[in-house]
């Protein structure tokens, strides 16, 4: 999604990943981060403040290996641990989880239109 498309109003897709025990272990959000008309410039500005701050949070206040990607409408954000179990340490799962809210507070603002949240079990 690279500007605003009218026949699909939804600038982001976010995609939550559970382990096996449904702890959030990571996300996919792809969507506008910019460029979006008036009314959606807000939702994009929230939903990209949140999705770095999240990936740099894990990065440097955690010890947790994550697997992160960042392009310009993508981000991949995956912890992993040596035996490929998505566990992580506390301080990540608090992390994700306040991302998680965070998105969720966002869709519950401004509506359902704007954002399409995806939970998938791995």
């Amino acid at each position: 999604m690279n500007s605003w498309d009218e026949d699909n109003p939804n600038p982001f897709v976010i995609r939550f990943y559970y382990n096996r025990k449904m702890t959030l272990c990571g996300f996919i959000a792809q969507g506008i981060i910019h460029s979006a008309p008036y009314g959606q410039d807000i939702v994009a500005a929230g939903v990209s403040t949140l999705v770095i701050n999240t990936v740099h949070s894990l990065q440097e206040l955690t010890k947790d290996k994550a697997e992160a990607a960042m392009t310009q409408n993508y981000t991949r954000c995956l912890l992993l641990d040596l035996q490929q179990r998505n566990r992580g340490s506390r301080e990540a799962a608090v992390l994700l989880q306040s991302f998680e809210m965070g998105i969720y507070s966002i869709r519950n603002s401004y509506g359902e239109e704007h954002i399409t949240i995806e939970q998938i079990q791995r």
